[in-house]
């Protein structure tokens, strides 16, 4: 549920969204398949219609899409990469990441209690039924090795995080209905701190 106070997302709700949408954005970068021109968007009061106040643009695979293999596998695991790299982002803003690091990582729910945003159980779910796209015989394996893949991408890339979400939030206004950061500026700061050449995707159906 959206954590909202007085009709508004709270200071550390906000905080979060910001940095797990951040996560997602800059794996969708080194993984090639975003941020789409929209970027990231934040809504403070919540967003009219849905039970989530956040969204960021990337190209997440769909069943429906005539992908035969080893494309489709591909495309779902960078799937589920692009959305554990938004819950583990935030995650990092957590005293029990102060204390025990990366130890809790088999079992992401077990620092649930500390969790605030509105929507990392909907992004663990749609992980998981990602992976049901996989063979069941090698969920387990294929879970594990995503997540410590996932893992090792936030913490090398934590400095693009950080800052996207710092330029995110810098916009953030008392009374702002909604805060957004477009994916060419994401982009652009991920270019100016790996020293690469990354562009936006425009169209999902081009990968």
């Amino acid at each position: 549920m959206i954590e909202l106070i007085n009709g508004r997302l709270s200071p550390q709700a906000l905080i979060e969204d910001a940095n797990h949408e951040s996560g997602h954005a800059v794996a969708a970068i080194c993984l090639g398949i975003g941020p789409m021109p929209q970027g990231i968007e934040l809504y403070p009061c919540g967003r009219p219609g849905l039970d989530k106040a956040q969204v960021v643009y990337g190209c997440a695979f769909t069943c429906s899409k005539e992908v035969g293999p080893p494309g489709a596998r591909v495309e779902v695991e960078n799937s589920i990469q692009m959305l554990l790299a938004g819950v583990l982002a935030q995650f990092r803003l957590h005293k029990a990441y102060e204390r025990l690091g990366w130890e809790l990582d088999t079992d992401i729910p077990t620092r649930s209690h500390e969790i605030r945003l509105d929507a990392w159980e909907l992004d663990l779910a749609r992980s998981r039924g990602y992976l049901r796209e996989i063979p069941e015989s090698e969920r387990a394996d294929t879970y594990a090795r995503l997540l410590s893949l996932t893992k090792s991408m936030v913490e090398h890339q934590l400095t693009v995080i950080v800052r996207v979400a710092q330029e995110l939030l810098s916009q953030y206004l008392p009374d702002a209905e909604r805060v957004s950061m477009d994916g060419s500026r994401i982009v652009e700061i991920f270019n100016e701190i790996n020293q690469t050449e990354f562009r936006v995707i425009e169209d999902c159906s081009s990968l």
